[in-house]
């Protein structure tokens, strides 16, 4: 028996030397061929390595990552999923098919593939840098940034990780540390060109419009021909007011690359600030190609301008709520074209829409069940996006419509407050807001400080009722009158749903506010309202007078040069004077 089992023993282990020696011949076969440019025969090789060795990781390994070049994402994975059925601890394995996952639109298998990586081997950098990005396109940022500071730790010299790091921490509002990896990044000699870029994000994010130039024109230096440098270039021109020259940067970027669609959005963003909405319009379309957005996924076909034929349609808002008031100004030609219309809007202007748009099926948006009944009622055959309307509607300036206002609030609730002010004594009753924005949306750009305002809230006879509201508004009233500011009225209840701030706003004789969503509840209600922009604004107020084609109401009061405001309250102040004397009268 001894004899035997030595003989086989004998007889077997040249067999198996043969075959690892056969397989790794293979395998080295496979990979010149690779380099060689034949993926098909490289691939048939692996086949023949693996009927030899079916446990070799080698192969698999390589077979995957061959499969994912030539974009046969299933194969890819397969091959990954063997070697990962008899090696499961193989970290780097279940990294590559984390990668392959991504590229193959499984955003959830990815990133679950990226977790187990890294559990195995936290210095895995392509485990890290992978599971970052799924985090930040899950909307994670925080989360996020662990796992991409790790990655930038273990390859400082990767642009494209200090890119990503970077952007994630501007998203995040960590201004400071973007700036400092950023610029620690542009002394190095490694990544030259991704380090300007990023350099430039961190300033343009912090208003430093004239170093983010500087920035972008460095890194376009070391890439001539590159539209992301062109193009944010042109951002950053366009940020400084210079807008022939930003035109010229993203016409340049387009040239290049015609379907870029950043350079896309940003010059359309630039046209509709100067008032060119016919051609404005069109590239505006490319803002709901961003990740940022969420998308619709209904089954509805999308509308796209042509007649309706009274042919029922779902309209949905895709913005913020400034942006869906605005807009809404579309919505009764929308009615008139459609046999029937269903609205779903911000749940804060749920109330203000319906009263305002009775032929419509109005809900808020998150409530199932509402969006059930309502397309239940008018089984609308097209959808729309919100923002898309005006590219139907409002192609030149003539098609905005001089109208007193398309909103309407609750008679009973401005009846209300008209009461509640009356208390406050007489004279003029004027809403105030100071604050604008978000960290994303330029709030250092578009807010003043409450003390600033004090050359208006001084102004005599007058009453003034706050209309902020962002969080802390109430504490900044109440430190204003600590310092022996005035008075100013702050009254929370009216400011948590648009619908009674809506009324409270039709009973003030007056609306002064910077750029934020109370200039257009202001405007669509058709009250008058006074805005303080800065001066370079967003598109909405446009670049140049004082109207604002949107709210016949509207007033605009613009920065200088000088990008102060200084001026500007002291002309504001001036005019507040004027005509609280008059309605004094």
């Amino acid at each position: 028996m001894l004899v035997t089992t030595l003989v086989r023993t004998a007889l077997t282990y040249p067999l198996h030397a043969w075959r690892a020696r056969r397989a790794h011949a293979l395998i080295e076969a496979a990979m010149r061929e690779a380099n060689a440019g034949d993926t098909e025969r490289a691939l048939r090789t692996l086949a023949r390595a693996a009927a030899l060795e079916p446990h070799n990781a080698a192969i698999h390994a390589t077979a995957g990552r061959l499969h994912a070049e030539a974009k046969a994402y299933d194969a890819a994975k397969a091959s990954f999923e063997r070697l990962l059925s008899f090696a499961p601890d193989y970290a780097e394995a279940h990294a590559d098919l984390g990668s392959v996952c991504r590229l193959a639109g499984d955003y959830a298998e990815a990133e679950e593939s990226y977790r187990r990586a890294v559990s195995l081997a936290p210095d895995n950098a392509v485990a890290r840098l992978g599971l970052g990005l799924m985090l930040v396109r899950r909307r994670a940022p925080t989360e996020a940034l662990e796992h991409l500071r790790a990655a930038f730790r273990l390859k400082p010299d990767d642009g494209e990780v200090l890119k990503l790091l970077v952007e994630t921490l501007v998203q995040t509002g960590s201004y400071a540390e973007a700036c400092d990896t950023a610029r620690a990044a542009v002394q190095s000699p490694s990544a030259p060109y991704e380090a300007w870029i990023s350099l430039g994000l961190a300033y343009r994010r912090t208003h430093r419009s004239k170093q983010a130039l500087e920035c972008y024109e460095e890194a376009a230096r070391h890439r001539p021909h590159d539209v992301e440098a062109m193009t944010n270039r042109g951002i950053a021109l366009q940020d400084l007011g210079r807008l022939d020259e930003a035109f010229a940067a993203y016409d340049a970027a387009l040239a290049l690359a015609p379907g870029y669609a950043l350079a896309r959005f940003h010059r359309s963003l630039c046209r509709l600030l100067t008032g060119d909405y016919a051609a404005g319009w069109p590239d505006y379309e490319t803002r709901l190609m961003s990740e940022e957005r969420v998308p619709r996924r209904d089954t509805l076909p999308r509308w796209d301008g042509g007649p309706l034929a009274n042919r029922p349609v779902l309209v949905y808002g895709e913005q913020g709520i400034g942006d869906e008031i605005m807009f809404a100004s579309c919505l009764p030609e929308l009615m008139r074209d459609a046999g029937g219309c269903v609205i779903e809007c911000s749940p804060k202007l749920r109330r203000l829409f319906a009263r305002s748009f009775p032929g419509a099926h109005v809900y808020a948006a998150g409530d199932a069940q509402s969006c059930a009944t309502a397309v239940a009622a008018v089984h609308p055959e097209v959808e729309v996006p919100l923002g898309s309307l005006p590219l139907h509607y409002r192609a030149s300036l003539s098609d905005f419509p001089r109208r007193t206002g398309y909103l309407h609030a609750d008679p009973g609730r401005v009846d209300a407050w008209r009461a509640k002010l009356e208390a406050l004594g007489p004279g003029p009753k004027i809403g105030i807001s100071w604050r604008g924005g978000t960290e994303q949306s330029r709030v250092a750009l578009r807010s003043i400080e409450l003390e600033r305002l004090r050359p208006l809230l001084e102004t005599p006879g007058v009453h003034f009722v706050s209309l902020q509201y962002t969080d802390g508004a109430a504490a900044e009233v109440q430190a204003l009158i600590a310092r022996g500011g005035p008075l100013v009225a702050h009254w929370p209840e009216a400011l948590a749903d648009y619908d009674e701030t809506a009324a409270l706003v039709c009973a003030l004789d007056l609306t002064i506010s910077v750029c934020t969503a109370v200039v257009h509840l202001a405007g669509a209600l058709g009250r008058p309202v006074w805005v303080m922009a800065p001066r370079a604004p967003e598109w909405r107020y446009g670049n140049q007078g004082e109207a604002m084609p949107w709210y016949p109401s509207a007033r605009i009061f613009r920065q200088g040069d000088d990008s102060d405001w200084v001026a500007v309250l002291a002309r504001v102040a001036a005019e507040l004077g004027a005509t609280a004397r008059a309605l004094s009268e």
